[in-house]
């Protein structure tokens, strides 16, 4: 086998490992005085489980890959330029999906600025206390999910279903109350107020609709959103 393959696979390798770990690194770096650990385990899709499943599987394909390129390179029949020609159009779609992804509007809590979100929980203190406010800070609503998750088994039956057909709905879905993670602060001595369904989902969209603002101005995107933005091509 040709060292050449070898090299420029672990080359490769390597730079699409590091993407896989960066942004965890940097989420880390940035967030680390604002509860790093509860930001990664809740979004854990993006900052755990991918980087290690990722490492692992670049581990177990790099011998196969050396062998598919030597083949290429020595072996298939217009070998060389098939390889070059698949390797760039594998690479402009990857950019294609990238930033499909990267323009939804979508948003998460990672990408907005650490001290934006805390100035959030600041902005919220006061009417917290009347109990009238439209939502929780969202480092408090996200605060309530792993507290809740450490006292109990399963989420699932916490989940109001907000996506409810109005000609359908029976009196017996708005008499159903339970723990608003988007609206409650939650209290281990269970005597959190319970809410409705219809007020539970208003809650979560309100929260939904700040973090998206916040994270659409410029100037209050995270570094951790910056550098996932340069790196989700190579993943």
């Amino acid at each position: 086998m040709l060292v050449g393959v070898r090299v420029f696979i672990a080359v490769l390798y390597t730079m699409i490992g590091l993407s896989f770990v960066a942004t965890t690194g940097v989420l880390i770096s940035e967030f680390r005085d604002h509860d790093w650990l509860t930001l990664a385990t809740f979004y854990s899709h993006l900052f755990l489980f991918f980087p290690l499943f990722g490492l692992v599987g670049l581990i177990a394909f790099y011998t196969p890959s050396c062998v598919f390129l030597d083949m290429y390179w020595r072996r298939v029949k217009y070998g060389k330029p098939r390889f070059i020609f698949g390797f760039i159009a594998v690479a402009g779609a990857a950019w294609l999906i990238s930033q499909a992804l990267l323009g939804s509007s979508e948003r998460s809590m990672w990408e907005v600025r650490p001290d934006v979100l805390e100035r959030d929980r600041v902005s919220l203190a006061a009417c917290l206390q009347s109990g009238t406010c439209p939502r929780l800070a969202a480092l408090d609503a996200l605060s309530n999910v792993r507290a809740v998750s450490q006292s109990r088994v399963g989420l699932s039956e916490l989940a109001p279903n907000c996506d409810r057909d109005p000609l359908i709905s029976t009196a017996a879905d708005t008499a159903i109350r339970r723990f608003c993670f988007a609206s409650t602060p939650y209290r281990s001595d269970a005597q959190s107020p319970l809410s409705t369904d219809d007020a539970c989902c208003r809650a979560q969209r309100n929260l939904v609709d700040a973090v998206r603002t916040m994270a659409g101005r410029p100037d209050e995107r995270s570094v951790t959103a910056r550098v996932h933005g340069y790196t989700l091509p190579l993943k």
